[in-house]
């Protein structure tokens, strides 16, 4: 899927609300959320940079991030 419809597809949370298993948007590419990863605790998320790219672990407080954050949600089978 793409980005807009995984924030879409979930219940928007808090960043204060925050648990393992939620979704994380960034704005990267163009307005709105263009990237998302997976919050793992304690400010981390998982992700893949660019496509084709090795998956990293990153902190929510890097300034990169933090500046480019557009917000959360949990999705619920």
């Amino acid at each position: 899927r793409r980005s807009i419809e995984q924030v879409l597809a979930g219940v928007p949370v808090s960043r204060e609300q925050l648990k393992p298993g939620d979704l994380v948007f960034f704005e990267i590419h163009r307005k709105g959320p263009s990237h998302v990863g997976i919050y793992t605790g304690n400010d981390v998320f998982v992700h893949c940079p660019s496509s084709g790219g090795r998956v990293r672990e990153d902190r929510l407080t890097d300034t990169y991030w933090r500046k480019r954050y557009r917000g959360a949600c949990r999705v619920h089978r």
